[in-house]
């Protein structure tokens, strides 16, 4: 492959490596920082996952000072579900609380909630204390 990766740009000090999985009649490939873990999902060609990668680190300026957590993204924002008629509102998925953007996920739809931000780098490793109070006395929206 001749396309290079982009550094990580989140300031965890990791380096991006690929990563091949299958055997020689299925592979998936992915990239994967070696510090936090930040990957992003599972292609059938080293280059759609190259891509993906240095689209992710290229995306904007990183500000490695900002401190961010995973906010939950409940199906009636998501989809319009109205949560009356099932007496429930189930987490659909989560954004990034400084850049809004949405976590990675794998071929799976599995999220992965990476220690920092895909998109805009910011730190999510923090405790639920961290959290501003007016996230939970909104109902987390």
């Amino acid at each position: 492959m001749n396309e290079e990766l982009k550094p990580v740009r989140c300031g965890c000090g990791g380096e991006a490596f690929t990563h091949i999985l299958g055997n020689e009649i299925a592979k998936g490939y992915y990239i994967a920082c070696d510090e936090c873990g930040t990957k992003t999902k599972v292609f059938g060609y080293e280059a759609e996952a190259i891509e993906a990668w240095n689209r992710a680190m290229g995306a904007k300026d990183i500000n490695v000072f900002d401190k961010g957590f995973w906010k939950p993204v409940y199906e009636s924002e998501a989809t319009g579900f109205d949560p009356s008629l099932a007496g429930c509102d189930p987490v659909f998925g989560h954004v990034c609380s400084i850049c809004g953007q949405e976590t990675l996920t794998n071929d799976l739809g599995e999220e992965y909630l990476s220690d920092f931000c895909p998109h805009c780098g910011a730190d999510m490793r923090q405790e639920h204390e961290d959290i501003p109070m007016e996230y939970f006395e909104s109902g987390g929206k």
